[in-house]
């Protein structure tokens, strides 16, 4: 929670900055702090207490002074004289397309704009004009950049979300009130997008645990507060809601609580449940389905209306588990734009208890990532050489393959040469459904291409899918044995749900990869299963499943 804290003050003290038209220097400073803070794998405040912070590179007296002020306080003198200047709503202006810094500055001083309600508003009324640079059409792109902001205000990723719900329950666990927390609504659903954060606490009192999480500096605002319930507004924008439960009714709670209003409703109508049939205390939640004579349905699934007819004719999926997983077939190293080296990451894969994992660097093409060249490629063949004749876990050599406009990145003779080739689109995003799809079928009919990664580009908050036919996508993949990824990072899980129900109707085969770029984002591959939970995907519908020597067979085919 300190790391968060630390990082949401100095992050707004950066922006505020660039919004005055400070140094430089000095913001790149904060920048700095901020990333090495984000990868920090300690509480920030064990690094105070011992003295040891300036020895994180960057970070020099004074700003140590500014970060530990933050962790005791929850602000600090910078971050108080400059909202004396500038309120903090103004900050998210700095996210809509076509306006920067100076811009914001002038569209608070000159029209009094401070958020973006109000610079919505103005738009409309024609007022932006009234600034220097902004003419009619660029209003108009401002104001379809800030109705998609508003659309996402208030709403995190599926990673950001569990990552806060994460630091929320170690912090209550502290408390010796509390009996047992429980995370229960659309986050225990693995929703992609999570606006509120429930979590379910059994305690002694209640009040205290309310009075304490109200003064974390992350809240910003109380919206509820009762004997039984808090909400409140956090400054990440997404709500908490702490829901008091008792040792005899905190199951019955987690049950009734984690299905969305529609499943609950259809589920008691599918299974006749009548008002009094869960009265008792009960040990756990699979009690409250023995009792209730239903097959147990897993959290990811209780959205899914038509899961019910399932569960009513006894036929759920065997549902695909995180430690059914074998490898990751998708990791990028510092050769490419990764940041650490394949040793790090190959060791980081074989404390999860993998068998394999597959270095996909990109390729050359995408020099915006360092992309490798032939020539590097096949030294870093010599490198996995070495580093498999010393390790317990096996390295296969890959490549993550740009799909260019007619043509994939490279030739046909280094991709017979690869173990694993993943073939994706990184540029071109707004071309024609005609040019994208004859894009992606160069890559489908390629008969070296194992993987199409990320198949339908989109960005979780961030941007749609591209123009393309999925139907038609799936069913020349079905044909050509090419495998659709689930990339498990929080911004994309591409395919989703949707997406991977469809396919898995169609025939198609999957994996699941993280496309880590970082140790920590190896853990992300639980966010992808849960994608192919909501799907129905089964174990045997998902590659890396498979033990090495059947993977290879598989690949080989």
């Amino acid at each position: 929670m300190n790391n968060l804290i630390v990082n949401l003050v100095l992050g707004d003290i950066a922006s505020l900055l660039k919004i005055k038209g400070a140094n430089n220097y000095k913001i790149r400073a904060y920048e700095n702090a901020i990333a090495k803070i984000k990868n920090l794998d300690v509480d920030i405040k064990d690094l105070v207490d011992k003295g040891e912070l300036t020895e994180i590179s960057g970070i020099g007296k004074s700003l140590a002074n500014t970060i530990q002020e933050i962790i005791f306080t929850g602000s600090c003198e910078e971050y108080d004289n400059l909202i004396k200047e500038y309120p903090p709503s103004i900050i998210p202006l700095l996210k809509v397309s076509g306006i920067g810094p100076s811009k914001v500055k002038l569209l608070y001083n000159k029209l009094n704009i401070e958020d973006l309600e109000d610079l919505k508003r103005k738009a409309e009324l024609g007022q932006l004009t009234q600034i220097s640079g902004i003419g009619a059409k660029t209003e108009g792109k401002i104001l379809s950049s800030v109705n998609k902001l508003l659309d996402e205000t208030d709403k995190l990723d599926l990673g950001e979300a569990s990552l806060l719900s994460n630091k929320l329950k170690t912090y209550l666990d502290k408390f010796k009130d509390v009996h047992r927390i429980k995370v229960i609504g659309s986050l225990r659903r693995k929703e992609e997008i999570i606006n509120k954060i429930s979590l379910i606490i059994e305690c002694r009192d209640f009040q205290v645990i309310s009075k304490n999480i109200k003064i974390l500096p992350i809240i910003s605002e109380i919206l509820e507060e009762n004997n039984q319930k808090l909400i409140l507004n956090s400054k990440l924008g997404v709500k908490i809601e702490l829901i008091r439960a008792s040792s005899s009714d905190f199951w019955n709670k987690v049950f009734w609580l984690t299905g969305t209003e529609e499943y609950n409703k259809k589920l008691k109508s599918v299974f006749s449940i009548r008002q009094g049939d869960l009265e008792n205390k009960f040990e756990s939640e699979k009690n409250i389905f023995n009792k209730l004579n239903i097959p147990y349905i897993i959290p990811e699934l209780r959205s899914d209306l038509e899961i019910l007819d399932r569960a009513r004719e006894d036929s759920l999926p065997l549902s695909i588990k995180n430690e059914d997983i074998k490898g990751d077939l998708h990791i990028h190293s510092n050769w490419s734009d990764g940041r650490y080296t394949i040793e790090e990451m190959a060791r980081a894969c074989q404390n999860r208890g993998y068998e394999y994992l597959s270095i996909c660097d990109h390729t050359h093409s995408l020099t915006i990532a360092n992309g490798l060249d032939v020539d590097r490629l096949k030294r870093q063949w010599e490198e996995i050489d070495k580093l498999n004749e010393e390790l317990n876990i096996r390295i296969l050599k890959g490549a993550e393959v740009d799909i260019l406009n007619d043509s994939l990145d490279y030739g046909d003779n280094i991709l017979e040469s690869l173990d694993v080739v993943i073939a994706s689109i990184h540029s071109g995003f707004g071309d024609s459904q005609e040019d994208m799809m004859k894009r992606i079928m160069i890559a489908l009919n390629n008969p070296y291409v194992d993987i199409l990664g990320h198949p339908t580009g989109r960005l979780v908050l961030g941007r749609a899918s591209y123009n393309i036919n999925f139907e038609k996508l799936v069913h020349k993949a079905v044909e050509t044995n090419t495998i659709l990824e689930i990339n498990s990072a929080p911004k994309r899980l591409d395919l989703n749900s949707h997406n991977v129900k469809l396919a898995h109707k169609l025939g198609a085969n999957f994996i699941i990869n993280t496309d880590a770029h970082k140790m920590k984002q190896l853990d992300n591959m639980k966010f992808g299963v849960g994608v192919a939970r909501k799907g129905w995907l089964e174990k045997e519908d998902v590659i890396n499943t498979l033990s090495l020597s059947d993977l290879k067979d598989f690949l080989t085919k």
